[in-house]
């Protein structure tokens, strides 16, 4: 396979669990209220790890480890 196959379904993939949130819009808002809570804790940590992990080279090239 040539190197177009592999980035591509994991765009598609990455994509289609994107999607999984599209069910909350449907739910009731008593449901919704007791998921919203581990909703916002999971997309917070998240969003911290990303950062805190493309920070690590740039750490690490400071600290001249490489």
């Amino acid at each position: 396979m040539n190197g177009v196959f592999y980035p591509l379904l994991a765009t598609i993939g990455i994509s289609l669990i994107s999607l999984i949130g599209i069910v909350f819009v449907f739910l009731k808002d008593e449901t919704l209220n007791r998921f919203l809570l581990y909703l916002v804790g999971f997309s917070a940590g998240s969003l911290l790890s990303s950062a805190f992990f493309h920070l690590i080279p740039e750490g690490l090239e400071e600290a001249s480890f490489i």
